[in-house]
């Protein structure tokens, strides 16, 4: 792996070509010195290779089912990115073993959601929006959440962003529900788990 270093300023220094450039354009005294600020970059992410394992199955440990399809993905990413799925993994129960099943989602709706938890991005047709707000929410995908009500409510007129906003209320409400009642179920199995 290429060495990597805090960028302080723009500009790099690509591992591949070996060369290096300062990180202002100039000479920026360092601890007292003149010496150059040098920022060395990897040119792949963390978050591109961590989606290339999953596609290609590479030290998965959990497999989604959703749709009818199998997503295998990495439960640490997963619980990083889904408070629902941190909860589920960190409980214990039987459903957090290897495979979990998401029964009311469907397989291209979940498969967006993976690229935009592995990547920060996905694509997926306009009509199918609502579908993974509401995916979104039940996994409690906040920042999908978020970027999905933002371009919906580009698209709408004043009546239909009231209409947005209800629809939001009611994501929430069903958000707390699940909580609660998540929450509830597990300190009861808590309470009743054998030793």
């Amino acid at each position: 792996m290429a060495p990597r270093k805090r960028q302080r300023a723009s500009g790099s220094a690509s591992p591949a070509s070996g060369s290096a450039s300062p990180a202002s354009g100039s000479a920026s005294p360092a601890s007292g010195s003149a010496s150059p600020l040098v920022t060395l970059n990897d040119e792949s992410s963390l978050g591109a290779k961590l989606s290339a394992f999953r596609k290609a199955g590479t030290l998965t440990d959990v497999t989604i089912c959703a749709g009818g399809e199998r997503f295998p993905a990495h439960r640490n990413v997963l619980a990083a990115s889904s408070d629902y799925l941190a909860a589920l993994f960190a409980s214990g129960m039987r459903d957090s073993e290897s495979d979990v099943a998401l029964q009311d989602v469907p397989a291209n709706i979940f498969s967006a959601l993976l690229d935009f938890v592995y990547e920060g991005t996905c694509v997926l047709a306009e009509p199918l929006l609502p579908n993974l707000l509401v995916a979104a929410a039940m996994l409690q995908v906040l920042p999908l959440q978020e970027a999905v009500l933002e371009v919906l409510k580009g698209q709408v007129g004043a009546a239909t962003s009231r209409i947005l906003l209800t629809v939001q209320f009611c994501v929430q409400l069903y958000t707390d529900r699940i909580d609660t009642a998540y929450s509830v179920g597990v300190q009861g199995l808590q309470l009743y788990r054998p030793n």
